[in-house]
Formats: C-alpha cells, sequence, structure tokens
C-alpha cells in the first residue's frame, strides 16, 4: 500500500478497477455493479482489556462502525470491497477511546483463457492487543509485546498481488508477493516490514503421479529485533489411487539468516521428511494425515528435533459441518509479537457449524495447545528457563437474520495462557453484541431464496 490514508488507497483502486472494465469489450452490457451501505452497532464486554496477569481492568466497550460494501462484476473482471469506520468508547476507561478502520479488497481479473491476475488488501486501525497478524506465510493470532498493561494504535496493512497460469487440467503455476506493514504509535514499539515471495508448480505426470515444488522467501525488517531472510523450498511427490484417495511423500528445507545484532548468532537451519494421504470414503467425508521427523541445526547450540504429525477429519452435514484436528511438530512465529520465532508445539481443534435456511447460523469451537519455544542464547546467558505455554481457547457464534438487511449477532471468546513468564500470562473473557445493516443484494440473497 503506498499510503495508509483509506482515501488514497480507494480512488486508485477504483479508478484501476474502473479502467480495467471500461477496456474489456462490450464491458457496458455485461458489467454489473453494486454498492450498498453497511451500520454496524456493537456492544462488548472484556473481563480483561489489557491482557495481564495480575491488575485486570474490565469495561463495557461500544462501537459504532459506518461504511460501505462494493461489488463490481464481469465475466473476466469481480472486485468486492468492505470498508468500515470504527467509533470506539471505552466505559470505564475512556482515555482508550479510538477511531478505527477496517477495510478488505479483493479483485480476480481473468486475462487470457488460462491466466489469472489476482490482488488483496487488508487495513486495519485497532489498539486491540489481541492481534492477527497479517505477515508471513500464513495468518497467526498474536498479541502487541509492548502493550503489556495498557493498550497502544497500531496500524497494519498487507497486500498482495498474485498471478496464476493454468496449462493443464491440474497444471498450475503461482506467483504472489505479499507485504505487509505494522505501524504502532509511541516510543519502544518493534514496527516492522514483511516481504513474502511465493511460487508454486503444480504438474501431473500423467493421472497417478503428480509434483508440486514450492519456493519461498521470507525478508522482515524490525525497528528492534534481528532483521531475517528465511528461504524454503519443499518439493512433494503425489501418487493418486482415485480422485477419492492419495498419498504423498515430503521433504523441505528451510534456512534463516539474521541480521546479527547480538553477539550470538541466532542463525538455523531445518530440514524435515513426511509422509502421509488425503481420503474421502464417502462424499461427507474427508481425512488427511501425516508422519515425518524434523532436524533443527543452530548457529548458538541450539539443535533440536523430533517429529511432524497431524490428522484431519471433516463431516458435512446437511446444514452444516463438523472437524477434528490434531497436530504437532514446529513452527515459527516472529510476527506475534510476544512469541520468539520458531518453536515446538502439539495442538488439539474441533468444532461445528451450522446453519439453518440462511436465518439462523451457529458456530462452536474449542482448542488447546502447548508451545515449547527455543531457549535463546541471551536466555542461557542470563540463566532465564526457556519458555513454555499451554493455550486453551474457545469461541462461540449464534447469528439470527431477522430481516434481508438487518441481522443480530451473539459471540462468546475465552482465552487463557498459562506461562512459565508472567508478562506472558492471562485469561480473558469477551462477550459481544452485535446488529448488522447491510443493503448489498448479495446479503439479501440467501434471506430472499430461503422465502421463495
Amino acid at each position: 500500500m503506498c499510503c495508509y490514508q483509506l482515501k488514497k488507497p480507494f480512488i486508485v483502486i477504483c479508478l484501476l478497477s474502473t479502467c480495467i472494465v471500461c477496456f474489456i469489450p462490450h464491458a457496458h452490457a455485461q458489467f454489473e455493479y453494486d454498492i450498498s451501505p453497511v451500520l454496524h452497532l456493537q456492544e462488548q464486554y472484556d473481563d480483561n482489556i489489557n491482557l495481564t496477569r495480575s491488575f485486570k481492568k474490565s469495561d463495557s466497550i461500544s462501537t459504532v462502525s459506518p461504511g460501505f460494501s462494493l461489488l463490481l462484476s464481469h465475466p473476466r473482471f469481480k472486485l468486492t470491497c468492505d470498508y468500515l469506520h470504527d467509533f470506539v468508547y471505552f466505559k470505564n476507561y475512556p482515555q482508550n477511546d479510538y477511531k478505527g478502520d477496517n477495510f478488505n479488497l479483493a479483485t480476480e481479473t481473468r486475462v487470457t483463457e488460462y491466466l489469472k491476475f489476482l490482488f488483496t488488501e487488508n487495513y486495519i486501525k485497532s489498539n486491540d492487543p489481541q492481534i492477527t497478524q497479517l505477515a508471513g506465510p500464513s495468518v497467526q493470532p498474536g498479541v502487541q509485546q509492548t502493550a503489556i498493561g495498557f493498550r497502544r494504535e497500531y496500524t497494519q496493512n498487507s497486500l498482495s498481488p498474485q498471478l496464476e497460469y493454468q496449462f493443464g487440467a491440474e497444471d498450475l503455476v503461482k506467483l504472489s508477493y505479499k507485504n505487509t506493514r505494522y505501524r504502532q504509535k509511541g516510543e519502544g514499539s518493534d514496527d516492522y516490514t514483511d516481504h513474502f515471495y511465493d511460487s508454486l508448480l503444480t504438474y501431473w505426470l500423467n493421472d497417478n503421479y503428480g509434483i508440486n515444488l514450492q519456493y519461498t522467501q521470507d525478508r522482515g525488517n524490525f525497528q528492534v529485533q534481528e532483521d531475517f531472510k528465511s528461504d524454503r523450498i519443499a518439493p512433494r511427490l503425489i501418487y493418486r489411487f482415485s480422485r477419492q484417495a492419495e498419498v504423498f511423500a515430503d521433504y523441505s528445507y528451510t534456512g534463516t539468516d539474521f541480521n546479527q545484532k547480538t553477539a550470538a548468532s541466532p542463525d538455523y537451519f531445518v530440514n524435515d521428511f513426511d509422509a502421509g494421504f488425503k481420503v474421502s470414503p464417502l462424499s461427507t467425508v474427508k481425512l488427511e494425515g501425516k508422519l515425518g521427523y524434523y532436524w533443527r541445526n543452530g548457529h548458538d547450540n541450539t539443535n533440536n528435533q523430533g517429529y511432524i504429525y497431524r490428522l484431519w477429519a471433516e463431516k458435512q452435514l446437511s446444514s452444516g459441518t463438523i472437524f477434528l484436528d490434531y497436530k504437532g511438530g514446529y513452527t515459527e512465529n516472529f510476527f506475534g509479537l510476544r512469541d520468539s520465532g520458531f518453536y515446538e508445539f502439539w495442538r488439539i481443534n474441533t468444532g461445528v457449524t451450522y446453519n439453518y435456511e440462511n436465518i439462523f447460523t451457529f458456530r462452536a469451537d474449542g482448542s488447546f495447545a502447548n508451545n515449547d519455544y527455543i531457549r535463546a542464547s541471551i536466555d542461557r546467558l542470563q540463566g532465564i528457563p526457556r519458555q513454555k505455554e499451554d493455550v486453551w481457547s474457545g469461541n462461540v457464534f449464534v447469528g439470527y437474520r431477522i430481516t434481508p438487511f438487518l441481522s443480530f449477532e451473539l459471540e462468546y471468546n475465552y482465552l487463557d495462557q498459562v506461562s512459565n513468564r508472567d508478562t506472558n500470562s492471562y485469561i480473558d473473557n469477551r462477550i459481544t453484541g452485535r446488529l448488522v445493516i447491510n443493503f448489498q443484494k448479495d446479503y439479501q440473497k440467501g434471506f430472499n431464496e430461503r422465502r421463495q
């Protein structure tokens, strides 16, 4: 994003989209658009607004969020855009009041029959210490490191262009880039910019044998922490018995180098091997599993090794789904701000979704995770034990469509993190009620179809 003021990127994107559509032949005959006002009215009770173990502060938080939804559609082009401007008011601690933004944009352009261009952008301005960090290879939950004991306003913007070229029935090349910028108000914050590059080749040799070859590079530039560059290459061999069953074997190598700002080098590399399967014994049942082993070699004697495993199952119901996900191994989260990069973990997560005729929606999930971090050299020198965490979480959502354009939502969120470091331990309960007014045609479509 060239600028963090919402007006400029929105105007640029709208003008660009209009030009693209105008240059597509017969756009005036096939082009459709829908722009509608949106209003969210929200009341939330949070019993630990600063995510601290002691001296917890609770508050009732009122949010008024006017905005709009935009849809541009053409046989070769589609754009969706949602924007909300938040007016947030704290009852007991008005010093935390702020004005926030939520902006989400997605475009898809069919350049030719085989070439597709996609672009997404996500922007948030908030002071909620529970942050969904968008940097790196995947979206991960995180907590502001510098927000312990108080709230601090921040902005996070992530934009990603992507090219997809299909040269066979299932043969595909993907090239993408993601730029994420995080900025926080006040002194002592560890602002960062992340550049993530991803390339993927999928090629099927015949009806049974296929290969995936992926290469990624992640470059993180921090204000305080060590900058780093991480390269990963991951080939996969696939054998398909049928459309409902396949097995695969993976290998990956990851090398992470830091721009050393400390006495000991934290550089490391990881090799891992695993094999697994994907099956659909029934049209409504999906199963996936894998088992492997990894070796981590660190330049500061932080060697480690262990198993990689996962078992995932999903059952499609007539009006919903049930899932179970159990996995373990290692992961990396350099941008979670209270996380320390590489760590071992195991996690179990289960949940259910239910939708009744597009009027009533119910979702519930719960999880437990055990995280065991690598002990950094500075911690060993200072006699600080390696960081360990147990994390319990649960979420319940109920939505009811009152009219085609009016919905009521009720949500409960629970987060309990137990750590051997006091600053990383906290329990948080949130109860949220939300009234959503949306006049967009697609939003009302499900309700109208149900009444017919």
